[in-house]
């Protein structure tokens, strides 16, 4: 699972979560279009003997000549099937030449709307900033959810989702962590189930948690019902 992040919008009170702006550079490579097919390199050459007949050998010669014929039936039964093939491969590799400005178009085209998405706060970042993600846990536990939150998460949080406020948000990193939870899990209006931890460690890549109290909410969507966690230490992947 990816680890995700609360992400407060430009617009919000509180201050945001910065994405640097090579983090928001798809990764698509959209000049690597290969356009190369296999090739039928079959041995066309028959591999099997015909017999060595004495000369007084009648019957011999004959089968003999019938070999012979067979052998070089084979062989120009094989190298039409093997042209033909090799024709249907140069024609699947001129289709695909003549399409790539094409797509290539849609590549690059994609690639600034995903740009303006992530510089929006609506998707990426594409690469992981191990650093950047560690400085973003809290330093403060987070509040619970009161019966007025999730009666009203149904209007909010769509509303949320469409701004980029507070929705979750992928950061590209894979980390592992150990946590003491402080609150027992709730299922969020968005599907997740959510835990929120003291962090005791976490580490993404090399980098570990900064010196300080740290708090995560490491989420789940697989989970149907969210299971109360008892006391003691949790380990999670994020």
């Amino acid at each position: 699972m990816k680890i995700t992040l609360r992400l407060l919008s430009i617009v919000a009170i509180l201050p945001a979560v910065i994405v640097r702006a090579d983090d928001c550079n798809p990764t698509e490579n959209c000049g690597d279009d290969n356009c190369s097919q296999s090739t039928d390199t079959r041995d066309c050459a028959p591999h099997w003997g015909c017999p060595n007949c004495q000369w007084y050998q009648v019957g011999c010669h004959v089968e003999r000549a019938g070999c012979e014929a067979d052998k070089e039936r084979y062989r120009k039964q094989c190298e039409v099937e093997k042209g033909a093939q090799n024709a249907v491969y140069a024609s699947k590799k001129l289709e695909c030449e003549a399409a790539r400005p094409l797509r290539k178009a849609a590549c690059e085209a994609k690639k600034v709307a995903d740009r303006g998405l992530c510089e929006a706060g609506l998707a990426g970042p594409f690469r992981c900033s191990a650093r950047d993600v560690m400085l973003k846990t809290r330093t403060d536990p987070q509040d619970g959810l009161t019966d007025f939150d999730e009666m009203s998460g149904f209007v909010t949080t769509p509303l949320k989702k469409a701004s980029g406020q507070l929705s979750w948000r992928e950061t590209a990193c894979i980390g592992h962590g150990v946590g003491v939870p402080y609150r027992n899990s709730q299922r969020s209006t968005d599907g997740f189930c959510t835990v929120d931890v003291q962090l005791v460690s976490f580490t993404i890549d090399d980098v570990q948690k900064p010196p300080r109290q740290s708090f995560y909410s490491p989420r789940d969507s697989s989970r149907r019902e969210c299971r109360s966690i008892m006391r003691g230490t949790n380990h999670f992947d994020a």
